[in-house]
């Protein structure tokens, strides 16, 4: 396991963007089963693991929120991983890009121009952590 010390602003907006991701990646993949062929299969799964792994950190996050000084976090390499990757996302998003199609309705907070950075800072230390795996060559 890889521990992630978060301070208390990380927290609240990791908490916050984990919730929002776990509700519209929920919601896509509802409307996509709706109109999925056999071809989409295999991208489905991949949506749906990465559901998986989002519940898992949005559980870890559960004794984090309300904290005023922040928590350490407990999460698998693979966990790691795609929490770097929603904070990539979250920035963009907060820098009015779109980067997957699963987050076109992720909704925004008030404050999201002021939030990439903090994300940014984030996502950046996860990949440097020394248990996030190797991007795939």
């Amino acid at each position: 396991m890889a521990t992630v010390q978060l301070d208390a602003q990380e927290l609240a907006v990791t908490a916050w963007f984990v919730e929002s991701a776990v509700v519209s990646l929920k919601e896509y993949l509802e409307e996509e089963g709706e109109e999925a062929d056999s071809e989409e299969g295999m991208e489905s799964a991949m949506r749906v693991r990465d559901l998986s792994l989002l519940e898992e950190v949005r559980a870890a996050l559960q004794g984090g929120p309300g904290q005023t000084e922040g928590a350490a976090l407990e999460l698998t390499p693979e966990q790691l991983e795609r929490l770097g990757r929603l904070a990539d996302d979250a920035a963009a998003l907060c820098r009015g890009e779109r980067p997957r199609p699963e987050m076109q309705e992720m909704p925004l907070p008030p404050d999201a121009g002021a939030l990439a950075h903090t994300l940014e800072g984030l996502r950046d230390r996860l990949r440097a952590h020394p248990q996030h795996p190797e991007p795939d060559a």
